[in-house]
């Protein structure tokens, strides 16, 4: 027979299941999901946690409905702000952005880019900090755009260049370094600006106002990396 004593020191070894410990272990079942998520998802970046909230979830799951290349949410306690855990496939770009051989890899993954984030301006999305840190790429080279912490949504005037440069004018910023810190040329950047605001639904005076402001500060960029705090 167990002495009282030692009754109690075993019942503290087994602590009482607290929310926080049910909520931590549910989450821990929603990750050993079988053998699949090791052919689809590297050891590297197999989740991570987040603070986000309701809004932002809702902005994921309308980049979700438009097949757009985004994080994918596991976890999350509706109405509140917290930790969420997101399964994402691959490394962030950032962790081996020097082993990138050719300018060719360089151009696909900044083309890549470019589309999600221009499909998402189109549906009056912004990222607000699409930087190499917030870039998956998976071992075939596709594109994940993550962290949605700081995303934002309204309706966009699409006739009003004014509202439509502040709006994504973080956007467009984090573009111009990320393409700065992968090696490419202005040039090459000018390049692959165009098609972003060529699909926007505005007119062509609009399209015409916002390049000539966009490779304004590519060329601004380019000459002068330490004014914008690089």
């Amino acid at each position: 027979m167990v002495e009282p004593k030692v009754r109690i020191n075993l019942l503290k070894k087994a602590p009482a299941k607290t929310e926080r410990t049910v909520g931590r272990r549910s989450a821990v079942k929603e990750l050993r999901l079988g053998s699949f998520l090791k052919r689809v998802f590297t050891r590297q970046r197999m989740y991570k946690r987040e603070q986000v909230n309701q809004k932002q979830l809702d902005i994921l799951e309308e980049c979700h409905k438009n097949n757009l290349s985004v994080e994918r949410p596991i976890s999350f306690t509706v109405g509140k702000r917290g930790d969420m855990l997101f399964l994402n496939s691959g490394k962030e770009l950032n962790a081996f952005r020097f082993k990138l051989k050719s300018e060719k890899e360089q151009e696909q993954i900044l083309r890549q880019l470019l589309d999600i984030i221009s499909r998402m301006h189109n549906l009056g999305i912004a990222h607000d900090h699409p930087h190499l840190g917030n870039i998956v790429i998976d071992e075939k080279g596709k594109v994940t755009l993550v962290d949605f912490k700081h995303a934002k949504k309204e309706k966009i005037k699409w006739q009003r260049s004014n509202e439509i440069l502040y709006f994504f004018k973080n956007d467009y910023l984090n573009l111009v370094r990320s393409a700065f810190e992968l090696g490419l040329t202005d040039i090459n950047v000018r390049h692959f600006f165009e098609p972003l605001i060529n699909n926007y639904p505005c007119s062509a005076q609009t399209k015409s106002i916002l390049k000539r402001v966009v490779f304004e500060l590519v060329d601004g960029f380019y000459a002068n990396p330490a004014k914008y705090g690089f």
